[in-house]
């Protein structure tokens, strides 16, 4: 039996994602006049994020130095067993901060895929980022106390 948290990001079957196109083009077009500076904050919320993940033993520090600039719509979150990424959910929870599942997870654990793939693979990290990641959002608006409640749940639990 999945928990909650697992739960809501559990796909039963193959759909579709459908958003109405000409609302969505336009307000991508609107969007446009924002984006350097959109990026240019998310980079910056990202590297201070990177920095307080890297004082924290509980997680894995990710490795981003080949690229120049992050645009990352998240933070991600690995640490190093499942009962870590359990105890720094609900602390994220408790501060009121929103986080998910890494995506999908490994897919080969979502019913729909074993209703139709036969085939299993070995994918040690995968499973490793399925059993131990999480995220919450990186966006253009959080203000410096919302870094810094994000901050203050990632601090070492012992």
């Amino acid at each position: 039996m999945k928990n909650e948290f697992e739960a809501k990001y559990t796909f039963y079957d193959l759909g579709f994602n459908l958003r109405p196109t000409e609302i969505t083009g336009f307000l991508g077009l609107y969007q446009l006049q924002f984006l350097p500076e959109n990026i240019r904050v998310r980079d910056r919320q990202y590297r201070f994020m990177d920095g307080v993940v890297h004082t924290n033993p509980d997680l894995l520090p990710q490795e981003f130095g080949h690229i120049k600039v992050l645009s990352s719509f998240a933070f991600p979150f690995v640490t190093h067993t499942p009962a870590l990424r359990e105890a720094y959910i609900r602390r994220f929870v408790e501060a009121g901060v929103e986080v998910r599942p890494m995506i999908a997870g490994d897919i080969q654990r979502q019913p729909f895929y074993t209703k139709y793939v036969p085939k299993r693979f070995p994918l040690p990290g995968t499973s490793h980022i399925h059993d131990c990641g999480f995220y919450c959002g990186n966006y253009p608006n959080l203000t410096p106390q919302d870094l810094e409640t994000i901050a203050g749940c990632l601090r070492p639990l012992t």
